[in-house]
């Protein structure tokens, strides 16, 4: 049975405040509450992110919350659409970190939203699962005070679904909030049948890092299966750069291969959540016998201190053949859900080479095909974190954590038809990437996976370079850039089309 149910609401505040820590810490403890903590990121004066606040995110608003107990996790980051206002930087996203304890009140019945039409019938008939991304009327629609936002734009609305959803009638809602505007909270509490009590001013947690676990030879060969030696090379007419391949690690790959400076990194290592589906055998249904799944999987799972090597010495050769005056790396990664609780990959930000700042969060945001009832918010974004070394390049009418909704490839997609690689990404999210910095010149991908990356550059008119470690994906990126030189979009310099009848592979042992 469910009995932890008060909810702690830490919203932001402009000021230097801090809520008491030790009150915040003895609510969690003592009422085994839950913890909203509202954060809107901070932008330096350079225009970058405050990396720090993304790497230490256990500290939220002066709390240590790692030190409460090590059963009480970070759940979930819900992120809540900001409307827009033009006395901030604009930033298209409010971070909600979601704290609580196993049992913890986490009610979705109570904040789904009524379907509009017909729907999957695997979906819950009560309605729609909000799921972790939010956005809620500017206006005013006739429901006034649920229209409304906090000075730093939280909406009223978005507060009302957090208190619904994990607190009961007759529950506390503790809340830190900006000003003087503890009465509208109070309100949103009273009409859901809760108390409210403010939490006071006072003293912070200092800052004291993560453990950090790094295995500097992490990404050898021989951690992970692959061979060094194939080079191809995709060959067109002069008019358009090249777009070349290998089957080789990138640790080694890039200081051998790529002798002009690189100027955008887009790419999407493994994200080693474990995740096992694409390499065991599954029961045929027509006669019960496991067969071995049609994609070829990899491997999910290394050790955190080896993965966290692996991806910190591939940043660091990208860094050596890095422009110095201007340079982006995009990296595509995910939340990791296990257990109940939430992992972010904001450690990257932790190992990036000296001089890479976080200028941005992009959000890639999906749907999923159909809305189970689980007692969980859907997973529907993934992050890219830009990093840039040198002057950072803003396309026109730049948002930061600015939101690209790019439908996921599902099996039947046109793009993914005939690939046995089981995770690939949309070339658009690539071509989005690109479009941010503005760049031209060369584009690496250092886990090139099913090619992706080098076949988008290819109809971006780019040179670009790919390195997979797994020789089973070779047929996949020859697949991807094969399509790419037949699109209508294969253009030259100068913006003419290349008939396709002058575009060949030419592949170079």
């Amino acid at each position: 049975m469910q009995t932890m149910t008060d909810l702690v609401l830490l919203l932001p505040d402009d000021s230097d405040r801090h809520p008491e820590a030790r009150e915040v810490r003895s609510i969690v403890k003592m009422q085994r509450a839950t913890v909203a903590s509202v954060q809107v990121p901070r932008i330096n004066d350079d225009g970058s992110l405050d990396a720090r606040a993304f790497v230490d995110f256990h500290h939220q608003h002066g709390v240590d919350l790692s030190t409460i107990d090590p059963i009480f996790r970070l759940r979930d980051i819900i992120l809540v659409q900001l409307p827009f206002m033009d006395e901030r930087p604009p930033v298209t996203f409010c971070l909600v970190y979601l704290w609580n304890w196993p049992g913890s009140t986490y009610d979705i019945d109570a904040v789904r939203i009524p379907h509009a039409s017909w729907t999957d019938p695997r979906n819950n008939p009560r309605g729609k699962n909000p799921g972790n991304v939010w956005s809620f009327p500017t206006r005013d629609r006739g429901d006034g005070e649920r229209s409304r936002s906090f000075g730093r734009g939280m909406p009223i609305a978005a507060v009302e679904r957090l208190v619904r959803c994990h607190s009961l009638a007759g529950d506390t809602v503790h809340g830190w909030l900006p000003g003087d505007e503890e009465g509208l909270v109070a309100g949103v509490a009273a009409r859901a049948g809760r108390r409210f009590k403010a939490i006071d001013h006072g003293d912070a947690d200092p800052v004291v890092a993560m453990p950090f676990d790094v295995d500097p030879g992490g990404g050898a060969s021989s951690d992970i299966d692959g061979r060094d030696g194939t080079v191809t090379v995709l060959q067109g007419c002069k008019e358009h750069p090249l777009a070349r391949y290998f089957i080789q690690d990138a640790i080694t790959g890039i200081p051998a291969r790529v002798d002009e400076p690189i100027v955008d990194v887009v790419t999407s290592p493994p994200y080693n959540i474990g995740y096992d589906p694409f390499n065991v055998p599954k029961p045929d249904p027509r006669n019960g016998q496991l067969v071995a799944p049609r994609k070829a999987g990899y491997r999910d799972d290394l050790p955190r201190a080896v993965y966290r090597g692996m991806i910190k010495r591939v940043l660091d050769a990208i860094d050596a053949r890095m422009n110095p005056a201007s340079a982006d790396a995009f990296i595509n990664m995910k939340n990791a859900y296990s257990g109940g609780a939430c992992d972010p990959p904001f450690w990257v930000a932790g190992l990036v080479p000296r001089g890479w700042r976080l200028s941005d969060l992009l959000v890639w945001r999906y749907d999923i095909s159909y809305d189970p009832a689980k007692g969980k918010y859907k997973p529907y974004y993934e992050w890219i974190l830009r990093f840039t070394r040198g002057t950072i390049h803003r396309r026109d009418g730049h948002r930061y954590l600015q939101d690209h909704y790019i439908p996921i490839l599902k099996g039947n997609s046109k793009e993914r038809l005939r690939l046995v690689h089981p995770a690939i990404y949309p070339k658009k999210l690539v071509k989005t990437c690109l479009a941010e910095s503005g760049h031209e010149g060369l584009v690496v991908d250092p886990f090139l996976g099913s090619g992706t990356t080098i076949a988008a550059a290819w109809e971006a008119n780019r040179p670009s370079i790919g390195f997979e470690i797994d020789p089973r994906y070779l047929p996949d990126i020859e697949t991807r850039l094969l399509q790419a030189t037949r699109a209508a979009s294969t253009i030259d310099a100068q913006g003419s089309i290349i008939p396709k009848e002058k575009i060949t592979m030419t592949r170079v042992e």
